[in-house]
């Protein structure tokens, strides 16, 4: 298992915390999208997405994740 995934599972678990990660946290809590938090934090939305705890995907939303983009310009 990659480190990211085991930062994300213990994010998720909610027994990690970082001050970037805590940062990131409360900007989606404050309904930023992922890319005004990239913005605000100068990170790529894989590090954003990497410091982010799982959730249930919605379809059909205005913010795709990198994979959901990849496969549509397939």
């Amino acid at each position: 298992m990659s480190e990211i995934k085991v930062l994300k599972l213990l994010i998720t678990a909610g027994v990690y915390e970082g001050e970037i990660a805590d940062e990131i946290k409360a900007l989606r809590e404050a309904g930023k999208t992922i890319q005004e938090i990239c913005q605000i934090t100068r990170l790529g939305k894989s590090s954003v997405n990497g410091c982010l705890s799982y959730t249930k995907l919605l379809y059909n939303t205005k913010e795709h994740s990198l994979n959901a983009g990849r496969i549509k310009k397939y």
